[in-house]
């Protein structure tokens, strides 16, 4: 499984710089057990990105989805963020 350590890059004066996505693929063979919810997990530590909804997917390149976190080679997780306009300018003319 990855390190969560190795999941972040470090920005100027040791800022953290990440947007609300995550992925993970495996090339053949699949993830281990466990690795599904240790991917949710680093999704969700970019909730403060989008804290308006989210989703995980895993995928079997054979069977199609594999959301139960067995078998699975692709992960795809995000964190959303709705944005509303209160400005009263209407640039959309």
């Amino acid at each position: 499984m990855p390190n969560i350590e190795d999941c972040f890059q470090s920005g100027p004066e040791g800022s953290i710089e990440m947007c609300g996505i995550f992925g993970a693929i495996r090339r053949g063979g699949f993830h281990e057990p466990g690795a599904f919810e240790q991917f949710k997990e680093l999704t969700d530590m970019v909730s403060y990105r989008g804290p308006d909804d989210y989703g995980y997917l895993g995928l079997n390149f054979e069977n199609g989805r594999a959301d139960d976190g067995r078998s699975f080679q692709l992960f795809l997780g995000h964190r959303r963020l709705s944005i509303i306009d209160l400005s009263s300018a209407d640039t959309s003319r």
